[in-house]
């Protein structure tokens, strides 16, 4: 059995609204150490992982663990029906196919509950890595979301910049420019009230307002934000919630460069012939017994037919890898590598063509 108790009920209803403008549907895996959710928005572009650990509940029982599927605007539905006051409980069976929310209110005068089917969801965790960032900044979460939503109103990107000076960003668009810079705070009363920048080595990253702005929908979760930046990898935009866990949102960088461009290509490529096999995995390097594997992803982003859409938010899948024990059937192998070859030309082929103009469409009669 599952039970998750939680006299703060407005905790879960303001997690759901942080997460649910990005991702449609979920699943909460559950066990004894807490409930973790993992899922990527539909467009590949950015990843929500979330923890709330065992003893942030107020009572907090797992049996067995426990996947939950969950349609996640039914369940801020539900939510919504629960007062800011009130405990919020979480119960479901083993092997169950649906979960049932129990609101009581602080006098215990009223209680309620409500009963939701499960799904079933077939989505597979990605691994994220762990990673040394060259920059990160801690500053007041409302700043970061007012920051955020004023400089949407000049242009669709925003180029964080971060150097010894402070942070800058600056978004650039018909009506004009726009530039916010921080300095790091010398002194202040609060701690949440503080700007604060480590930093390694200098980090410049672009990244798509829209998404920015989904994830400040988590300010009132915590009074602070942490920014976490190196080159080429994802941004995390991380929301620490108070005795219980924390929000992490991780948000692919723009494409600015033809070296980006061409290495996007190149992934797009090889997940085209990946996919032609019957293990959608591509292994790209190895240690010990286990192989460092791409996940096929059921939509990617692509460029065809001579399409050049400049500042593309690229693909995580990229960025983050799972571990797979094992590798690929010797046969799969010989296979692969024919067909990297021929992407290999069929890349090369392609940037031929689009220096000159000419038609980017590539059209393959039969398997190699």
């Amino acid at each position: 059995m599952f039970e998750a108790r939680l006299l703060r009920g407005s905790i879960l209803k303001k997690v759901l609204e942080a997460i649910k403008d990005l991702l449609t549907q979920a699943t909460f895996d559950c066990d004894d150490s807490g409930i973790q959710l993992q899922a990527m928005d539909n467009s590949h572009v950015s990843l929500v992982s979330l923890q709330l650990r065992a003893d942030g509940f107020d009572k907090y029982r797992c049996d067995r663990n426990i996947s939950m599927g969950m349609n996640l605007n039914s369940v801020a539905k539900i939510l919504k029906c629960a007062g800011d006051k009130d405990t919020v409980t979480m119960k479901a069976q083993d092997n169950a196919d649906t979960v049932t929310f129990v609101f009581e209110s602080p006098n215990q005068e009223k209680v309620s509950d409500y009963e939701m089917k499960l799904m079933n969801l077939d989505l597979e965790h990605l691994g994220i890595p762990e990673t040394e960032y060259s920059c990160t900044i801690r500053m007041p979460s409302a700043e970061f979301a007012r920051i955020c939503r004023d400089l949407s109103q000049f242009g669709d990107s925003m180029v964080i910049a971060c150097t010894k000076e402070g942070v800058k960003f600056s978004a650039t668009g018909e009506i004009g420019s726009a530039n916010i810079k921080l300095a790091q705070t010398a002194s202040v009363d609060k701690e949440e009230e503080a700007v604060i920048i480590e930093m390694d080595e200098p980090v410049t990253l672009t990244f798509a307002c829209q998404y920015l702005n989904y994830f400040t929908k988590a300010t009132s979760l915590s009074p602070q934000v942490q920014l976490s930046m190196s080159a080429d990898v994802p941004l995390v935009v991380e929301y620490r919630i108070q005795d219980i866990g924390h929000i992490r949102y991780y948000l692919a960088p723009k494409i600015e460069d033809d070296d980006s461009y061409i290495e996007n290509l190149r992934f797009n490529l090889i997940r085209c012939s990946v996919q032609c096999l019957s293990q959608h995995t591509y292994t790209v390097g190895n240690n010990g017994n286990k192989s460092y594997t791409y996940h096929v992803p059921t939509r990617t982003r692509m460029r065809t037919n001579g399409v050049d859409n400049a500042n593309t938010p690229t693909s995580l899948f990229p960025f983050f890898c799972r571990e797979q024990d094992g590798a690929l059937l010797q046969e799969q192998r010989v296979a692969l590598l024919a067909r990297l070859r021929l992407l290999l030309l069929l890349q090369s082929a392609l940037l031929v063509s689009s220096a000159v103009g000419l038609d980017h469409r590539v059209h393959i009669d039969r398997p190699v």
